[in-house]
């Protein structure tokens, strides 16, 4: 059985870190988008008047008791996971380099 292209698997670790640096962001882009955020709002709009007030105060209550904090939780331990993954490819990739290097010495 010959190495043929089909053989063959082609880990771009370069790739694999640009897009957890890609997932990375934009986990910290929707974090502050938590129940935190929501009470926050909550908070800043309870002086206003208005007829509508109410409302928004009652639907963004509600929207509180979501499951953000978990979902936050657990795409950190994703992040974690991912980026374990990627540091053993590349850990591998470099040790793998090294054997290569030293066979054609």
């Amino acid at each position: 059985m010959g190495n043929t292209s089909e053989d063959t698997i082609v880990i771009k670790t370069e790739d694999l870190e640009e897009q957890l640096i890609i997932l990375k962001n934009s986990i910290e882009q929707i974090r502050p988008y938590n129940e935190t955020y929501l009470k926050k709002i909550i908070t800043d709009i309870e002086n206003m008047n208005s007829d509508f007030i109410s409302k928004i105060e009652k639907v963004l209550s509600n929207m509180t008791d979501t499951k953000a904090p978990a979902l936050m939780n657990k795409l950190d331990t994703y992040v974690n996971y991912v980026e374990t993954t990627v540091k053993t490819f590349h850990g591998t990739d470099t040790t793998i380099a090294d054997v290569i290097n030293k066979d054609e010495e």
